[in-house]
């Protein structure tokens, strides 16, 4: 209601995609942060998110080529910001909102505290400064109809920078973000209300924004992490969450948090644990039981703690993790980690692993929302009737995705989207897969490797 009152977000033309209302939100994962996102989709708003790895000139192209009025901004990411005020690229940026809000007691230590001085020269370039509170003051007394957004309208843009290039809008759709919270559904990542999300991912990336949508729809508690990857264990611990959410750095500094757990013990215990993993491991390898009465009070208790004690699921994604890692952190947790495959253009997951596969090293079949097929690539040599070396079928080829998860194209570049869409709707993704039978999709290549 604050963001219509002010009239912060209005309509602008875009060349090639039509009209579009837009909000940018910048800032590590917090309350503020999903408020802002729930209003904008409330009033039909497309949300522009910016994330910390930018350069000042990546800042300077997605408020140029959006031509966003309004930005939800953290205070500590003023000092990258100050460049962009220096440079006076900020396109039509009239309005800046700071995320702090009169619900902080207590300032985090790496906020950038804006006085009046830095105030002053914001509003000196023309742009008005808010508090969150006067957002939320400015629309007690207002009345508006949620009516503005539809399953067809751009939910977000999340810039992908690909290779090469300047960066690339990808416009997700609200039908494709649902489409891929309702897969969730029909695989074994399945949420409950009883569940703990501890959210650090950036929401600025697609992976942990559709995961959050799901847990928001089905009523999951959701705590923020503190912001800085190094109290990760820590967050953990305090939160207890039962769904960890990750990326394969993060399973792999776990991953070495346990051998050294493992390597500040006595000899006797430290054959004690060798012999409870390989133990675990074997059994769970030919049955899929992952747990072990004697074993999980003896030796597994207090690594389990190390991400709070309650951890029932964990799901990675984004990158390739070793085999042999995910399985020792299975039965040191006694718990399933799911392997996510997908992209931007196809709202996170396009595949996700099983919990019955115990063979491992694929991502699993394709979600519930999308239907995959692997196309010939003849100057690499793969090709859908392929056979392996006892003749058997072993289909291999350019992965391509279909289905209402996928974007609706990049932001005024309909050249790169029809390099990535074909006319029958088909997504290319650039990876060369392989089908692996009793299994899924195993990633084996790229279509254009760089190296």
């Amino acid at each position: 209601r604050g963001l219509t009152a002010l009239e912060l977000c209005p309509e602008t033309t875009s060349i090639h995609d039509g009209i579009f209302k837009f909000l940018g939100i910048w800032g590590k994962n917090k309350r503020e942060w999903v408020i802002a996102d729930g209003a904008a989709q409330a009033i039909g708003a497309s949300v522009v998110t910016f994330y910390d790895t930018l350069g000042d000139d990546t800042v300077e192209f997605f408020l140029d080529q959006t031509k966003l009025t309004t930005l939800v901004m953290e205070e500590n990411k003023y000092k990258m910001f100050d460049k962009v005020l220096k440079s006076g690229k900020f396109g039509n940026l009239k309005n800046i909102i700071f995320m702090r809000s009169k619900v902080h007691k207590v300032k985090n230590l790496s906020d950038i505290e804006i006085d009046e001085e830095k105030i002053n020269r914001i509003k000196e370039a023309g742009i008005n400064v808010y508090q969150f509170d006067e957002i939320l003051d400015a629309g007690k007394d207002e009345k508006i109809e949620y009516t503005s957004a539809t399953p067809d309208t751009v939910a977000t843009f999340c810039y992908t920078s690909g290779t090469t290039g300047v960066p690339k809008g990808a416009m997700l759709l609200n039908r494709g973000i649902m489409a891929d919270v309702a897969s969730v559904k029909y695989s074994d990542a399945e949420i409950k209300e009883t569940d703990v999300h501890l959210s650090f991912l950036p929401l600025a990336h697609v992976m942990e924004r559709v995961f959050l949508t799901a847990c928001v729809l089905r009523n999951v508690a959701v705590g923020f992490a503190c912001g800085d990857v190094s109290k990760l264990l820590e967050d953990a611990k305090i939160l207890k969450p039962t769904i960890f959410l990750g990326v394969p750095k993060i399973f792999e500094r776990i991953y070495k948090r346990i051998f050294e757990i493992r390597d500040g013990l006595s000899w006797v215990k430290r054959k004690l644990i060798d012999r409870a993993i390989s133990t675990k491991k074997a059994s769970y390898l030919s049955t899929g039981n992952l747990h072990s009465k004697i074993y999980d009070s003896l030796v597994f208790g207090k690594i389990r703690d190390t991400l709070g004690g309650n951890v029932r699921l964990m799901v990675t994604g984004s990158a390739p993790i070793s085999k042999d890692i995910l399985d020792i952190l299975r039965v040191s947790f006694s718990c399933h980690i799911l392997e996510g495959y997908g992209q931007t253009e196809c709202c996170a997951a396009s595949c996700i692993t099983s919990t019955a596969d115990l063979i491992g090293g694929t991502v699993g079949g394709p979600v519930a929302a999308c239907e995959l097929k692997l196309v010939d690539v003849p100057s690499l040599k793969y090709f859908a009737n392929d056979k392996d070396e006892n003749g058997n079928p072993y289909p291999r080829g350019e992965i391509c995705a279909r289905g209402p998860l996928l974007f609706k194209g990049y932001f005024n570049d309909p050249e790169n989207t029809k390099k990535t869409v074909d006319e029958d709707g088909w997504l290319h993704s650039g990876d060369i897969g392989a089908l692996v039978p009793g299994s899924g999709l195993k990633i084996i290549d790229r279509v254009k490797n760089i190296f």
